[in-house]
C-alpha cells in the first residue's frame, strides 16, 4: 500500500528500464559484426529475433569516404503485449544490452552479463578494449490523485542539494537535466560520470502525470581493458564493477526521492 499520491510503474518496483553499456576502444569491422551475427544461436533462446538496421552515408566535397559505417545488429524478445522485453545491440563502438522486464539485480544483471560476455568473445576482435562501462536506470513514478493536485513534491526529496530552489516555484512541470565527472579508484580507474535527468511532466495522449528519473553512471576508463580480463569468472571482476555502479544508482536516487518512496519502493532491497 503506498501512502504517497504516486505510485511506481510497475506493482513490484518503478524500473521502467535499465541499460547496460560497453563502449570500446575503436569502432567494429564489418567482420566482427558479421561473426556476432553467425554467433546468434548462442542466446537464440533468450533473444530469438534478429534485426539488421539500414544505414544511410552522406558525403561532402570531393574528397571519397575514407570508410562507409559498418551496419551494427540487434537481437530482440518482446512481451506477449507485443513490448520489448530484453535487446541486445551492437552498434559502431558500442555493446548494449536494455532490459524492460526488470525483476531482481541479480537475476537481470546475471542475464546482461552473459548476453555482453558471449558478444565480446563472438565478435573474434584482436586490439579491441573497454574504454567505458556504463549503467542506466530509467524509473517511472505516476501520478495517482487527481490531476488539479498534482505535486512532484510528494515524491521527492524537500531539501535535496541536487534539486534547485528554484525549478519548484516554475509550475508543475519542468526538466532538470545535469551532470558532473568526478574521479575514481575502484573498482576502475578513472573518471565516473554521474548524469540525472528528472522529469516532472505530463502525457496528455495517455492522460498520465509523473515523475522520471533517468539516471546514467558510467565509468571512463584511464587505461582500457581487454573483454576476457573484465569478464574473467574467475575473479568475478565485471561482478564488482556492475554491482558498484548498483549501488551507486541507489544512493543517487535517494538524494532526489524522499524517505517514505524510498521505502515504498524498497530502494535497498535486491
Amino acid at each position: 500500500i503506498y501512502k504517497v499520491p504516486f505510485r511506481p510503474c510497475n506493482e513490484a518496483h518503478a524500473i521502467q528500464e535499465v541499460i547496460f553499456v560497453l563502449l570500446f576502444s575503436r569502432n567494429f569491422k564489418k567482420q566482427e559484426v558479421s561473426a556476432l551475427e553467425a554467433a546468434h544461436d548462442l542466446w537464440r533462446d533468450d533473444l530469438p529475433r534478429f534485426r539488421k538496421p539500414h544505414m544511410f552515408a552522406v558525403h561532402f566535397g570531393n574528397e571519397p569516404p575514407t570508410q562507409d559505417p559498418i551496419a551494427g545488429c540487434m537481437f530482440d524478445k518482446y512481451k506477449p503485449d507485443g513490448s520489448l522485453a530484453w535487446r541486445l545491440q551492437a552498434n559502431e563502438d558500442s555493446l548494449v544490452v536494455n532490459c524492460l522486464d526488470y525483476t531482481r539485480w541479480n537475476d537481470v544483471w546475471g542475464s546482461a552479463k552473459r548476453f555482453l560476455d558471449s558478444a565480446t568473445k563472438a565478435l573474434e576482435a584482436e586490439g579491441l578494449f573497454i574504454r567505458s562501462v556504463g549503467l542506466q536506470y530509467i524509473d517511472l513514478f505516476l501520478w495517482d490523485g487527481d490531476a488539479s493536485d498534482y505535486d512532484s513534491s510528494e515524491l521527492l526529496k524537500a531539501d535535496s542539494d541536487f534539486i534547485p530552489a528554484s525549478i519548484r516555484n516554475k509550475g508543475p512541470f519542468w526538466h532538470l537535466h545535469q551532470g558532473w565527472f568526478q574521479e575514481c579508484d575502484e573498482p576502475l580507474t578513472g573518471r565516473l560520470l554521474e548524469r540525472m535527468h528528472l522529469d516532472s511532466a505530463d502525457d496528455t495522449a495517455k492522460g498520465e502525470l509523473f515523475v522520471r528519473c533517468d539516471n546514467t553512471l558510467r565509468i571512463d576508463l584511464f587505461t582500457p581493458i581487454d573483454p576476457n580480463e573484465f569478464f574473467d569468472q574467475q575473479d568475478g571482476f565485471s561482478d564488482s564493477v556492475y554491482d558498484f555502479l548498483h549501488e551507486k544508482n541507489k544512493h543517487v536516487m535517494r538524494n532526489y526521492l524522499n524517505e517514505e518512496t524510498v521505502k515504498n519502493i524498497r530502494l535497498d532491497s535486491k
